[in-house]
């Protein structure tokens, strides 16, 4: 059986990642949470494409503008 995300892997050299985080009024712990996920980030292979996608919710406090800011 063909495996086409088998093939398109292996001919790069980087794997990524993805992570989706949904944030809603999170003025509080944004940063916090922002710094304790570049201390994993540096911890992950080089190799390794990571991405990260922030899903705002609605949040009526500054956690966008926390996050652009970052």
């Amino acid at each position: 059986m063909s495996r086409p995300w088998a093939r398109s892997v292996a001919r790069r050299s980087k794997v990524g990642l993805t992570l989706g985080v949904p944030v809603r009024n999170e003025e509080g712990n944004i940063i916090p949470f922002l710094n304790a996920l570049l201390s994993a980030v540096r911890r992950l292979p080089n190799d390794l494409m990571f991405e990260t996608l922030f899903c705002l919710n609605g949040s009526s406090d500054d956690t966008e503008r926390l996050l652009r800011a970052f």
